[in-house]
């Protein structure tokens, strides 16, 4: 049986990336704390009034659990054994960003919301003189680059830092530096690398917890070493024999762990490892090698890395109850592929509409959600092992990753949406009779509906601003009666070029139909628009307290 599943994934438990999991479960966390009351710090930390600057420094209580870290001669031993190369980094985010907007969270006395900025210390590795630094950071996206960034060593004073780009598949950051004098750190990476390697973890407490209280800064969060062992993940989907990654096989991480150095022979710095938030499998270690390539590859085009892209959309196919006519079997769970993109990796390699896609580099599909993320997890250029059922025969195919598109969902709308009406533009150069016009023609239909796969499931408010290009709220009763109207949507803003724009209308006018069917939500604006049968639609404004009809050619490309 198969069954719908949202082709516009946000972050949700089932589809998240596992950096954004990661970001996620810390904020749960720390709003839990927030609304419940307070909690012990751990560290040093500097206190201050309403988030003036520090005005004394105190060590509050710490947990329970071993730490090497304990008496005035254990943190010179410590400190004697440190690695050379890492820093503390300091970031400001926003709580609300991970669990909802501000007015979606309710406190259990119904006081005010306090302030939901707060600052996060994690650890970070120096990785040449120049000042460019790797880490993990919180709600960090190239579209949501983090703010008032400072890092600073145990010699140095804190300077400023500047976001450089991300790699969206591991979540590693790189951070510059401003004017800054930081030793980089000494790596240990033989050639070949080891099968598995004898390490020390060297990072905070795995029992430390964020201390919310606005007035409370962390200076130096606690810092450990723990003995453990890395293997390299070979039988892991993500693995590749020429850019391998490992499996941390001891110990087991806390989230605050994640970033924590992997650290070789000598203390010098053979990793970083990658918090597994998903629960199911093991923490990833990242080997310098690898580090220092994405890193270098951002420095270097002072962007951005994304992940890989298949170019297939799919629904769900689940074990039904069985029947005279139907046995259930593993054989049928899979991912039943609905639309193939033109020109994309899924179709060079061969995939076609209706294959039921069982398998991604050996390792079990059993959703859409579960391709989705695990593509995430791959780099562009990377080749892949596609296992489908299609009718009663198992097919291989062989793709090769490409760049995605682009970074976030509403933007991979855009982009193929301007794919088809550059394509329509080439169409219309074309002759009658050109054996290059049916073609084209059939090319523009396949991507329309891949892009109709993708769209459906969006919500409302983004398809409307996507295709249409505005942002719109409801009214109230006062509103509406402000406006002199009886229903309507107000449009507050409309974003430059889009149809919206090229069409007329502007911010403060006031949408009250589609062609002949009222409006009063953005479900019913949204549906009215995509539903349209014809290649122009008409929209009834009010603008200035006068009704104006504005035509509108179709959404739909």
């Amino acid at each position: 049986m198969d069954h719908p599943s949202p082709e516009f994934l946000t972050c949700s438990a089932k589809s998240c990336h596992p950096h954004d999991m990661v970001s996620l479960l810390l904020s749960m966390a720390l709003l839990m704390t927030l609304l419940g009351g307070g909690t012990s710090s751990l560290g040093q930390v500097k206190s201050s009034k309403r988030g003036g600057k520090g005005d004394s420094a105190s060590e509050q209580k710490r947990p329970e659990g071993p730490s090497v870290e304990t008496g005035s001669a254990s943190r010179e031993i410590l400190r004697q054994q440190e690695p050379v190369g890492w820093v503390w980094v300091s970031q400001t985010f926003d709580i609300s960003k991970q669990i909802g907007q501000e007015e979606s969270i309710l406190t259990l006395d119904g006081e005010p919301l306090p302030s939901l900025l707060r600052r996060r210390v994690t650890l970070g590795l120096v990785i040449d003189n120049q000042g460019h630094i790797v880490t993990r950071l919180i709600d960090a996206s190239p579209s949501n680059p983090p703010s008032d960034l400072s890092v600073r060593s145990l010699t140095t004073k804190p300077v400023a830092a500047r976001f450089v780009g991300m790699d969206l598949v591991s979540g590693l950051c790189i951070l510059k530096a401003e004017g800054s004098d930081l030793p980089a750190a000494r790596f240990y990476s033989p050639s070949p690398l080891p099968a598995s390697l004898e390490i020390r973890l060297y990072g905070f407490h795995p029992n430390q917890r964020m201390n919310l209280q606005a007035n409370v800064v962390y200076t130096n969060p606690r810092r450990t070493f723990s003995n453990g062992r890395v293997i390299k993940a070979t039988q892991d989907f993500r693995y590749q024999p020429n850019n391998p990654i490992y499996h941390l096989f001891s110990p087991r991480l806390t989230p605050i762990q994640d970033g924590s150095l992997v650290l070789g022979p000598m203390n010098r710095v053979f990793g970083m490892s990658i918090y597994d938030s998903s629960g199911q499998g093991p923490d990833l270690v990242y080997p310098v090698s690898r580090i220092v390539s994405v890193a270098n590859s951002i420095i270097q085009s002072r962007q951005s890395v994304t992940h890989g892209w298949l170019g297939a959309t799919g629904i769900d196919a689940t074990v039904g109850p069985p029947s005279a006519i139907y046995k259930p079997s593993l054989e049928n769970v899979g991912v039943r592929i609905t639309a193939v993109a033109p020109d994309s990796p899924a179709e060079k390699a061969g995939i076609l509409p209706k294959d039921l896609l069982l398998a991604l580099n050996e390792r079990r599909i059993s959703n859409y959600a579960q391709l989705v993320t695990a593509v995430r997890q791959l780099p562009p250029g990377r080749e892949i092992l596609v296992r489908v059922r299609r009718g009663s025969e198992i097919r291989i195919f062989k793709p090769t990753l490409a760049v995605s598109p682009s970074i976030e969902p509403e933007e991979q709308l855009r982009t193929f949406a301007h794919r088809i009406e550059e394509m329509q533009l080439t169409l219309r150069g074309i002759k009658e009779g050109d054996p290059a016009r049916p073609r084209l023609l059939e090319k523009i239909e396949r991507m329309k509906h891949f892009l109709d796969t993708m769209t459906i499931p969006a919500p409302p408010n983004v398809r409307v601003r996507v295709f249409l290009g505005v942002e719109t709220v409801p009214l109230s009763g006062q509103l509406l009666g402000y406006f002199a109207v009886t229903n309507g949507l107000l449009i507050t803003s409309v974003q430059e070029r889009s149809k919206a724009a090229i069409a007329g209308l502007q911010a403060g006018d006031i949408l009250t139909r589609v062609d002949s069917t009222v409006i009063n939500d953005i479900e019913a604006l949204s549906r009215s628009l995509f539903q349209a049968s014809g290649e122009t639609v008409s929209l009834v404004v009010v603008r200035n307290r006068e009704e104006r009809a504005i035509p509108l050619g179709a959404l739909n490309p």
